[in-house]
């Protein structure tokens, strides 16, 4: 009996030991890295200047298209957004956007300052005007581009 009681003394004190000793503490590293991300460009796919009688000077409404510059370099600078038509196959036709004509050669629609990382929204005014046109459709193609800094920035 006393071999038992002894037994189960030594082992309660095992246990109790086992449980005092235990390791309570841990460590979790952490990392974490930014990189410098890009300038991307969404703009509107359609424009729709819709349907008018045939005149020698035809203005159509104004229309907007919504874009949006999504700055993720990490140093917004401010951006320019540029437009030119794939091709212009007549001298009829005037586009403007934000009051400037838009040819087959790249031009600035847009300089803005801004030092917002990530979207930056807005919206952009164009006007449609044919001259001298006879019947037919006047389809036309628009490529964008955008560049970041403003043109004081690029230059300097």
């Amino acid at each position: 009996m006393k071999k038992v009681m002894i037994s189960a003394v030594l082992l309660s004190g095992v246990l109790v030991s086992g449980v005092a000793h235990a390791d309570t503490t841990g460590k979790t590293d952490v990392t974490s890295k930014l990189t410098p991300g890009g300038l991307e460009l969404t703009v509107g796919k359609n424009i729709d200047f819709g349907e008018s009688r045939l005149s020698p000077d035809v203005k159509f409404a104004p229309q907007t298209i919504n874009y949006t510059v999504t700055d993720n370099t990490g140093a917004p600078k401010g951006f320019m957004i540029t437009a030119k038509l794939d091709e212009q196959t007549d001298d009829k036709r005037v586009l403007d956007i934000n009051n400037v004509q838009i040819k087959t050669a790249e031009t600035v629609v847009l300089d803005k300052a801004t030092s917002t990382n990530g979207d930056n929204n807005g919206q952009l005014a164009t006007t449609l005007e044919l001259v001298n046109a006879t019947k037919g459709d006047y389809p036309a193609e628009i490529t964008w581009s955008v560049t970041s800094g403003r043109p004081r920035d690029i230059s300097e």
